[in-house]
């Protein structure tokens, strides 16, 4: 069988981490099928494979363009593919073979504002709803987002399928204290702190963090680190955080590589994410393969994720977060019943399994 991936997000954020982490584990496993790989062009010489099943094409294409939809119902007849998958909703409209599509969230849809204008709100529902309707099979990486898909558009449940993402376990890791001594120093890191991670946007709730930590206990002997994106705009958050008289214990890392993020979830005190919505919630799972306690947003997957291993709370409830945050904070004992709780949770979420099943969603299709 020849499949077909487009990987043109491989280098965005999430997407791109979903994108590697599974083709990494899927490609080697399954030496009877070629894969074709479609490239954006400045990424194309970036990515090199050692598999003798695996073809590399460029796809040039702007995302979210009507140019995708056209582009790719051509290569994938050229390249005379049996299946596709598109690992993002922007699945073309017209394609010669069977496809398949993943939905990680339907944050465009839930929080409008984030698009250029009303056109673009409505052309996501357009394109996303034409992408499951088309596909064989809607991956998933919830049961809650599942649960959207069926609520916003008129989908087959049969045909939804909820494939957990996962963590790589050999690098997402408790590590030994004498690591994290020259990071600590090197960022100033002299007090306990508490671990944001992610972008600033509205769903993400910052306020919500930064007023439920005015209200403990906590505010002066902790200090909260935020890890987010450079050239993200922190002005409302800035605000924010003087109003409420804590800026001097707020700071801000940016555009971490991945091995100091890790560093970052081993000395934390323990994180908070208190997002009103989640497609999944991957940096509650990577804090708790670390062994970093987890205060997680009771809203969308995150419970799913989390499960009975952290505490959740209502987002909008900063008085409720500042009792869990206190309650963890001078509870050492129930930091690190935490702790053991939150790796036996992580270790359900596999890459490996991911593929797996991604794999048994491939062969389901083409038989």
């Amino acid at each position: 069988m020849r499949i077909g991936v487009d990987v043109r997000k491989i280098r965005d954020g999430g997407i791109g981490t979903y994108i590697s982490e599974v083709l990494e584990r899927l490609i080697p496993a399954d030496p009877e099928n070629h894969y074709t790989l479609f490239f954006a062009p400045e990424d194309f010489s970036q990515y090199n494979y050692s598999w003798e099943n695996v073809t590399k094409k460029v796809n040039r294409s702007g995302k979210y363009s009507l140019g995708e939809h056209l582009s790719f119902p051509l290569q994938a007849r050229r390249e005379r593919l049996d299946l596709f998958f598109f690992p993002h909703y922007t699945k073309s409209w017209w394609m010669p073979c069977p496809a398949i599509t993943t939905v990680h969230d339907l944050i465009h849809l839930r929080f409008p504002q984030y698009l250029p204008n009303p056109l673009a709100k409505y052309y996501a529902r357009v394109i996303i709803g034409r992408a499951c309707r088309s596909s064989e099979v809607v991956i998933t990486d919830s049961e809650a987002t599942k649960r959207d898909l069926l609520e916003l558009f008129e989908i087959e449940e049969k045909k939804v399928r909820v494939i957990y993402i996962g963590v790589d376990h050999h690098t997402y890791c408790p590590l030994e204290r004498d690591k994290l001594t020259s990071f600590t120093k090197k960022h100033s890191l002299s007090r306990p702190f508490i671990l944001y991670v992610g972008a600033l946007k509205p769903h993400k709730n910052i306020p919500s963090l930064l007023k439920g930590y005015s209200l403990s206990p906590l505010k002066g002997n902790f200090d909260i680190v935020i890890a987010s994106l450079s050239g993200e705009n922190r002005g409302e958050s800035d605000k924010l955080a003087v109003e409420l008289h804590v800026q001097d214990n707020v700071r801000y890392l940016q555009s971490l590589k991945k091995e100091e993020l890790i560093l970052l979830y081993n000395c934390a005190q323990f994180l908070v994410f208190p997002s009103f919505y989640e497609g999944f919630g991957l940096p509650a799972l990577e804090a708790m393969a670390c062994g970093c306690p987890v205060i997680a947003s009771n809203r969308a997957s995150l419970p799913e994720v989390v499960g009975e291993a952290g505490l959740l709370f209502d987002p909008e409830e900063p008085e409720e977060l500042a009792e869990k945050m206190s309650l963890l904070g001078n509870d050492e004992g129930l930091r690190r019943e935490l702790k053991e709780r939150g790796r036996t949770q992580a270790q359900k979420f596999r890459w490996e399994r991911t593929a797996e099943m991604t794999l048994e969603v491939f062969r389901t299709v083409a038989t």
